[in-house]
């Protein structure tokens, strides 16, 4: 088997290695490495959502967590059937309110967008969940709790 490039580019702006660096895989030495059908789904993530999305913002955009492996899931309190799982879902960092608007404003409109959710936690961390679909249900929650053990900071 050929060795995985994590520096492959999955679209213009994004770098595989941006959906699997995980400080908590790291730690625990989780193997967080995904298999082409994973890296393909990523690829649709970026070229039909999030590609799109940047070019529109024109500004970068932060993941902080795309794919993760059932362990990592588990080990981050991620959702049994989590989106993050077969890679068709990224978390994204706002690191303002006004960036945050734009950015969800641009993420609504787009017609691939399975997920959007404007997600907080206890200690009130906020970041942008987006998923894809090829059957895309454009489900849209401004205001959605997450599970309380994820830590964003980390993933």
């Amino acid at each position: 088997m050929d060795k995985l490039d994590i520096h492959q580019l999955l679209s213009e702006h994004f770098m595989l290695s941006e959906f699997i660096r995980s400080h908590t895989a790291d730690n625990l030495h989780i193997n967080n490495t995904p298999d082409e059908g994973i890296i393909e789904n990523l690829r649709k993530l970026c070229t039909c959502i999030l590609e799109p999305t940047r070019i529109m913002l024109k500004e970068s955009i932060i993941v902080t967590s795309g794919y993760r492996c059932k362990l990592l899931n588990k080990r981050v309190g991620g959702a049994g059937k989590s989106q993050h799982l077969s890679g068709k879902a990224a978390d994204l960092h706002i690191r303002s309110k006004e960036y945050a608007v734009k950015l969800w404003q641009i993420l609504m409109t787009n017609n691939h967008v399975d997920q959007l959710l404007w997600e907080h936690d206890h200690r009130g961390s906020e970041w942008i969940h987006v998923s894809y679909s090829d059957h895309p249900r454009h489900f849209i929650d401004q205001n959605f709790k997450a599970n309380a053990t994820i830590n964003k900071t980390l993933d």
